[in-house]
């Protein structure tokens, strides 16, 4: 009865999709390993003295005892406790009285799991006889190992598919759909990394992922080169990596997995599947056209970045005015605005909108081509997000990038101070400055609003410097060192939808 609820104990336990036959095979191979040993065990006890006094002890297995130690020690001591002609006693537990003690322990190597059994003379800790016996690794055998080990951290078994490495990666068949039969292995160790081969059937774009709950990180290599195409840490589901990389048919890639640091181990799932290359995907030559509208109601164009894709947006202006564009969504966006003909690279912006949405204004020409090209922040970023564009007239004494306002800088303390109004959110006011001489010079905000100021070099439209709140109450404060006869751009807008009247000045300081 004994042996029969332990088996049941060890059914529960068992992790993994084994069928049941599986099971049975594996408990039978067991069991038969029990049986023979337990025979050489009773012939070498019987050539002993009669007056034997035997004790079934642990079986250990990193430091632990785990279901399979125990399942071993049991069945041995059924086998033994049965055997006819004992010339020997055999205890039920505890070893005070005992002369032979019989314990052992387990170690996995390559694909098998080894059982080894002795029997230690007590009063001088003498082996009488040590036996081995080979277990094949498998789900099964694997999970009944599965126990904590001294110190509290937790067993991680060997997967099935080790030793792989470099030379000698485990191939997996790429799938055509995300719920792809997964491989389910292990970083079982300090340092363990696992080598996948990937060997695409045709152009396509490759989606690389881990499941589970261990923190993985993944690189993607060109197999024949080992030269790093991708890597991610967290672009899978919670610290799952994830990756997604366009890949040439016939040709040979290796994604690497290991756990977050030196010290991570557990169990995890990794999968691969292709995403057909979108034939509608947009390019410089073949951009997404959207048409203008006139006001902030304008259309939303729904886009989905995979990690490196890009969108291109044809913008035709049917008239002057300030060019407002921005996306929307949770993913964190970068905008780029080019004139269309040259691909001059006209603006850009990470997070000039609501969240990590990017937003650019800038003034254009009636019937002139622009492109505004869209990704994501980084290789990593995936998700939905929707593109609009509308113009807004442009104000009589707006200034842009392309006609700033001319600010003399007075070389007394009571500079001359240029009032301005902000109207809306997107507003910004530009201010040219070319210094007289070199120096310290300070620029600041007066009045009552929020005000942020970014300082530029005029001609490489490099920022140099930026402010929110250093001047008084809310106004923004810069100083900086400039240079004679050097164009320089201030820009100043609202913080956040702060709207109305500041004062502008700029001076020489000591």
């Amino acid at each position: 009865m004994k042996k029969s609820c332990l088996f049941i104990l060890v059914l529960i336990i068992t992790v993994g999709s084994v069928c049941a036959q599986s099971r049975d095979n594996t408990v039978l191979q067991i069991d038969n390993a029990v049986k023979t040993i337990s025979r050489d065990i009773h012939r070498k006890l019987t050539d002993e003295r009669a007056d034997r006094v035997a004790v079934i002890n642990q079986f250990i297995f990193g430091g632990s005892l785990p279901p399979l130690g125990s399942y071993w020690a049991n069945n041995l001591k059924d086998e033994l406790a049965n055997m006819p002609n004992k010339s020997y006693i055999l205890l039920s537990e505890g070893v005070t009285g005992a002369d032979v003690i019989i314990s052992g322990e387990i170690a996995e190597i390559a694909d098998i799991i080894r059982i080894y059994t002795r029997l230690i003379r007590q009063n001088d800790r003498a082996i009488l006889a040590s036996f081995s016996s080979d277990i094949e690794r498998n789900a099964t055998t694997t999970a009944m190992l599965a126990s904590s080990r001294s110190g509290g951290s937790a067993y991680v078994p060997i997967d099935a598919y080790e030793p792989d490495s470099w030379e000698n990666p485990v191939p997996f068949e790429i799938g055509v759909e995300e719920n792809v039969t997964a491989i389910n292995r292990s970083i079982h160790a300090e340092g363990d990394e696992d080598f996948f081969l990937i060997v695409p059937t045709s152009n396509s774009r490759l989606v690389m992922e881990t499941t589970g709950n261990t923190d993985t990180y993944m690189e993607f290599y060109d197999a024949n080169t080992r030269q790093l195409l991708a890597e991610n840490d967290d672009g899978g589901e919670d610290t799952n990596a994830r990756i997604f990389y366009n890949v040439e048919a016939g040709k040979r890639y290796i994604a690497k997995v290991r756990g977050y640091d030196e010290t991570t181990t557990g169990l995890y799932s990794f999968q691969v599947y292709v995403l057909p290359l979108n034939a509608n995907a947009s390019t410089w030559e073949n951009p997404i056209q959207y048409s203008i509208e006139t006001d902030r109601n304008a259309q939303d164009v729904d886009g989905i970045i995979f990690g490196g894709d890009t969108d291109f947006f044809l913008l035709i202006p049917n008239s002057n005015g300030r060019l407002v564009m921005e996306t929307t969504g949770e993913i964190d966006t970068y905008m780029e605005f080019y004139d269309a003909n040259t691909r001059q690279l006209l603006a850009e912006d990470d997070d000039g909108g609501a969240g990590n949405n990017a937003q650019i204004v800038y003034n254009v020409e009636a019937g002139k081509r622009y492109i505004a090209k869209i990704r994501g922040y980084s290789d990593e970023t995936t998700g939905l997000y929707a593109f609009r564009a509308y113009i807004l007239p442009v104000r009589a004494g707006a200034s842009s990038w392309d006609n700033p306002i001319r600010y003399t800088i007075d070389n007394r303390q009571n500079s001359q101070v240029v009032n301005r109004t902000i109207f809306d959110r997107i507003d910004a006011d530009f201010f040219l400055i070319i210094p007289s001489r070199s120096g310290r010079l300070l620029m600041e905000t007066t009045g009552n609003i929020d005000t942020y100021m970014e300082f530029y070099d005029a001609d490489t439209k490099e920022m140099l410097t930026s402010d929110d709140d250093s001047g008084e109450d809310t106004n923004a404060l810069i100083t900086y060192v400039v240079e004679s006869r050097k164009r320089y751009i201030a820009k100043v807008r609202g913080y956040g939808d702060t709207t109305g009247q500041y004062g502008f000045r700029a001076t020489y300081i000591p």
